[in-house]
């Protein structure tokens, strides 16, 4: 009895935190619209910050490339789906000249960067622990990914994951 009562509690915390991470609890979330700060044919909003490799990034400074912004959360299971998409497509995505950042939404340093040694990932991420660079771009939804083209306009955009998205983006890679 004494084991149901502590261990009851901590299924449903746990629960709760991982689908937090990409928002799930709350049922009356937004719709993709109402949470979208920007969409296709926007100027991606700027922003400046320190890679987890140590690198400077500003996305203004990028002009004259193309740039693939992927917002994620590191608890997100769909955000890792997302990835492991992503990364055996790496090579079609550096060979276009594409610039890959991925900015996480919220949890630490350390966190993002476990994260991402545990899961073998080695592109570019920011760990945006206070999610302000989040805030620019969205209020709700994980993974969400916004390709950029060389004058900072957003051309394509994705939220949430679908198993097609990779695709896409490559084709859309293609056009620009």
């Amino acid at each position: 009895m004494i084991l149901r009562a502590i261990f009851t509690p901590f299924i449903m915390v746990t629960a709760a935190l991982l689908c937090a991470g990409c928002d799930m609890i709350n049922d009356e979330l937004p719709s993709y619209k109402e949470s979208s700060l920007v969409t296709v044919g926007d100027m991606a909003p700027d922003f400046t910050a320190r890679t987890l490799q140590g690198d400077i990034f500003t996305l203004s400074e990028e002009r004259g490339n193309v740039v693939f912004v992927v917002l994620f959360s590191h608890t997100c299971p769909d955000c890792k789906a997302l990835f492991n998409d992503i990364v055996p497509r790496m090579g079609d995505i550096e060979a276009s000249g594409v610039r890959m950042i991925a900015v996480s939404r919220g949890g630490t340093q350390h966190e993002i960067e476990e994260y991402m040694l545990s899961n073998g990932y080695t592109f570019d991420v920011i760990a945006d622990s206070s999610a302000e660079i989040y805030k620019l771009y969205a209020t709700a939804y994980v993974p969400r990914t916004y390709l950029v083209d060389r004058d900072g306009v957003i051309r394509h955009t994705t939220i949430e994951y679908n198993a097609t998205y990779v695709d896409d983006i490559i084709q859309q890679i293609s056009h620009l």
